[in-house]
């Protein structure tokens, strides 16, 4: 029969090999992806350069300017909220 020593070692085991296996997870699959977003959002993508492109044919409409950065910015806080603790965390 197991005492409650036993228990904790295993209990330590299993806690590192899940461990092990997140690490490895966001390692292999996960950061290489969140990767490849950061690349797109830092304006490597054409959506991105499209966006920009026509943020700067309405320069003339202020209002118009301003909505788009301020929507832009929005977007892109709100990925960070989402996304990028998860970047932080496997960093």
């Amino acid at each position: 029969m197991l005492d409650q020593q036993d228990l904790q070692q295993i209990g330590t085991i299993v806690d590192r090999s899940i461990d092990r296996a997140i690490t490895n997870l966001v390692e292999t699959v996960l950061k290489p992806s969140f990767d490849d977003v950061y690349r797109r959002l830092d304006g490597h993508d054409e959506r991105f350069d499209e966006m920009d492109a026509r943020l700067k044919r309405v320069e003339s409409n202020m209002v118009t300017k301003y909505f788009f950065a301020d929507r832009i910015a929005t977007l892109q806080e709100q990925w960070d909220l989402k996304w990028g603790r998860h970047l932080r965390a496997s960093a």
